[in-house]
């Protein structure tokens, strides 16, 4: 049976930006542009299949990508190596079943980051120090 997301709105973090252990203000000077602008493609983090991998770029105070099967966005701010998320949107698509729980993982994992670090190129988002999501550049980036 196919589950409906008719939308999804996560709580708002915004605001609230705690300090995590790491490396990611240092890697890039910072101001974030290491994580920005880039489109990031998951590696760790999600049981996605194969060709639902969720993605995410962070731009001009605005996170979006795609989640698995629906596209998402919402606001994030930045300070140092902490960063707070906020609201998050998410279309209404239904998927297979397997792609859907990916989805509803992902988003969920991704709603408790606080933290990002830059490891060997690759970025990793953290919720209280511990490792959550880990991401490559996407691909001809």
């Amino acid at each position: 049976m196919r589950t409906v997301l008719s939308q999804l709105v996560v709580p708002a973090l915004a605001g609230l930006l705690l300090a995590t252990s790491g490396c990611g203000g240092g890697a890039d000077g910072g101001d974030g542009t290491a994580l920005e602008e880039m489109e990031w493609t998951l590696l760790a983090g999600s049981e996605a299949p194969p060709d639902a991998v969720p993605t995410v770029t962070f731009a001009n105070g605005t996170v979006s990508g795609f989640s698995g099967c629906n596209q998402y966005g919402g606001d994030y701010e930045l300070e140092r190596d902490a960063i707070a998320i906020g609201e998050i949107a998410v279309t209404a698509m239904a998927c297979p079943d397997q792609e859907m729980k990916a989805e509803e993982s992902y988003l969920a994992a991704f709603l408790d980051v606080d933290g990002w670090s830059l490891e060997d190129g690759e970025l990793v988002l953290s919720a209280a120090g511990d490792e959550v999501l880990r991401y490559k550049p996407r691909a001809g980036r």
